[in-house]
């Protein structure tokens, strides 16, 4: 099986160790795993803490104003950069290397019966158990109970709504600096997608019932500095070039929420003003993978009322961590993408693009006088023929009034002469 392993079990190791220049695979085909070490974390490759700290601080909208100095403390806390770490390494192992041996074993054996897919199908759930029972994990979950009772009572809930998308990202950020040669693996929209799910299901102990297209609206770092490699502007063109502003995501949050109030739902506590999540339902967070595999490994009878706290859990509707509802990063995508050079911004191609965005404002401007008054014009003789056509429709109708009249008149006229002749005749 090479360097890594496809299954543990509870006491084996993870695979081969060597030295720190081992740790440097550019691929995650070559990458090794590290030996699981008790009381030693061993971070991602070229990982930078700060750096990344940084990304989210600055692209994370509940980050914003005074939550800015709650989640700054809160992602500084030694337990969620072992999360990471660890976290790091079980998506290694149980994600990308297993995909890539079950990749392997489909080339050799192309030629499957139906019946042996069935029954791999029904192993494969049988085994997502087995891989919460791996050291990494029950390390992981050891240090999400401490980080949980750090984080202030009335923090909880907000803290832990947005801890997936988060923690998340953070993944994300790791995989592409570890291993620069295999974006195209990890800028996959499925694979970003199945690291969400799992984040969430590792926090709430389920995913999201509904899929949004968030693994299409990730923007990375070097999506923004690189230029010559960037698909953030193409990816912007997908998903609309009018992507909805912050103000108009808070105000449909908003109107859910007041939706939801006449209906009769609760409210979701500690959810700072501006980024409300609609609540759909209260989930007690003991029941996650995280919690109930310390309480199944460290936990004590004590540890099952502290550590259970109920938290208002619903789908938001644009998911607040990097994405392109977030106007900051779409303004810094584009500003990138269009003036990026080897060396940071070009100011020859700034001063083009500032031109050039006065010549389309210009354009744009006359265009709409344009149509301005062409839709005037219009307007006027679709005023005149309306008119005309009702001054058309009264003359017909004064017409058939006068010829209606006319005849009522000659029919009269009619009966009397009859009627006269009649008498006329009965005198004689």
């Amino acid at each position: 099986q090479g360097a890594f392993l496809t299954s543990l079990s509870g006491s084996g190791a993870l695979g081969t160790t060597g030295s720190v220049a081992n740790w440097r695979a550019q691929t995650v085909e070559d990458a090794p795993i590290p030996e699981y070490e008790e009381g030693k974390v061993m971070p991602p490759p070229n990982f930078q803490w700060l750096r990344v700290c940084e990304d989210i601080m600055q692209t994370f909208p509940g980050a914003a104003g005074a939550g800015r100095r709650f989640w700054n403390n809160s992602l500084g806390l030694p337990e969620f950069q072992d999360i990471v770490s660890d976290g790091f390494w079980w998506v290694m192992v149980h994600v990308v290397k297993e995909k890539i041996n079950r990749e392997k074993r489909e080339k050799e054996e192309e030629e499957k019966k139906r019946g042996e897919e069935e029954v791999q199908e029904e192993e494969k759930g049988e085994e997502d158990d087995h891989r919460y029972d791996d050291p990494f994990f029950r390390r992981l979950s050891k240090n999400f109970v401490r980080m949980f009772e750090k984080i202030p009572f009335s923090k909880k809930d907000h803290f832990f709504g947005h801890f997936p998308d988060v923690m998340t990202f953070t993944l994300l950020l790791s995989f592409n600096s570890a291993y620069p040669r295999s974006r195209s693996k990890i800028d996959d929209d499925n694979f970003k997608q199945q690291i969400l799910d799992l984040c969430s299901e590792w926090t709430t102990g389920f995913v999201s019932s509904k899929k949004s297209s968030l693994a299409n609206s990730w923007v990375f770092e070097h999506d923004l500095q690189d230029a010559k490699t960037t698909n953030a502007a193409e990816r912007m063109k997908h998903l609309g070039e009018n992507p909805s502003t912050p103000s108009t995501s808070r105000r449909k949050l908003k109107q859910q929420m007041e939706k939801l109030k006449g209906e009769g739902a609760g409210e979701g506590a500690g959810v700072e003003e501006g980024h409300m999540r609609p609540v759909r339902m209260s989930h007690v967070l003991k029941h996650s993978p995280f919690m109930s595999t310390y309480l199944k490994g460290f936990g004590t009878y004590g540890d099952n009322r502290q550590l259970e706290v109920k938290v208002g859990l619903s789908f938001s509707p644009t998911r607040p961590v990097v994405t392109f509802e977030n106007k900051k990063v779409v303004g810094k995508a584009q500003w990138m993408s269009d003036c990026g050079g080897k060396n940071g911004i070009d100011r020859k191609k700034e001063q083009a693009m500032f031109r050039e965005t006065e010549r389309r404002a210009e354009s744009t401007a006359k265009e709409l006088k344009k149509l301005y008054h062409k839709q005037r014009k219009e307007f006027k003789e679709m005023v005149l023929d309306t008119k005309n056509r009702e001054a058309d429709v009264m003359k017909d109708l004064h017409d058939l009034e006068r010829k209606m009249l006319k005849s009522e008149k000659t029919d009269f006229a009619n009966k009397l002469v009859e009627g006269r002749e009649r008498g006329e005749g009965r005198g004689r």
